[in-house]
């Protein structure tokens, strides 16, 4: 039915790579991170699974993925408490940087390592993201690419669903895109998993991401 896509044959089971983690009982569940030019604000989800109250402080580095330099390191939350059981959304910001932005033709990428500490012990939860610095806009009739006109060069969906465990293939997929001129495509019936998004960050493809069918 319309809901649920249109692969035949009604497919159920685990398709995609799954991963069973075992944490700290006070852990860091998200962080959704919304770039800027000169910084980034993140909402950081952290969630308190034990049944008495605690107190952290989180952490943040930006290093950047080529080059292992630190773009920044500081203190974001500082004695936040969480009785048992609470979940906690916080947002804050960092600002003043000059980071390489992410382009297609210059696909920069930093990694974004947050650590939880409960009082002076060592972190107790730890979750790196990969991302960029990149704006992108719609004003006027025209798409702003990090402030400035950008005209997007499209390819239709490509084949994600056939091989999605296969590093190798996403990669040379969108080198081959790249080559062909083309630097932005879509999803299609099934939202790329981490692997083929990760693909399209480092190799300087741009998504539509679509999601599933409504």
């Amino acid at each position: 039915d319309v809901p649920h896509g249109f692969y035949g044959g009604n497919p159920a089971g685990i398709w995609q790579p799954v991963k069973l983690t075992i944490s700290q009982q006070l852990k860091i569940e998200d962080v959704f991170i919304k770039p800027g030019l000169e910084g980034a604000t993140f909402d950081i989800t952290v969630k308190n699974y034990a049944d008495k109250k605690k107190k952290y402080d989180l952490y943040a580095d930006i290093v950047d993925k080529e080059t292992g330099a630190c773009l920044y390191s500081g203190k974001l939350l500082e004695k936040i408490q969480l009785q048992g059981g609470e979940q906690l959304v916080s947002t804050c910001s960092v600002a003043g940087l000059k980071p390489k932005l992410w382009e297609p033709a210059t696909p920069h990428l930093y990694d974004f390592k947050f650590s939880l500490v409960e009082g002076k012990n060592a972190p107790s939860d730890l979750l790196t993201i990969t991302s960029g610095f990149r704006t992108f806009e719609s004003k006027d009739g025209f798409f702003y690419l990090n402030g400035r006109k950008y005209w997007l060069r499209g390819g239709n969906h490509i084949p994600f669903a056939l091989r999605p465990n296969d590093v190798e293939v996403a990669d040379r997929f969108m080198q081959l895109m790249r080559e062909g001129n083309i630097n932005s495509t879509r999803t299609h019936t099934t939202p790329w998993n981490e692997l083929w998004v990760s693909a399209a960050d480092r190799n300087g493809i741009a998504i539509s991401f679509e999601g599933t069918w409504s």
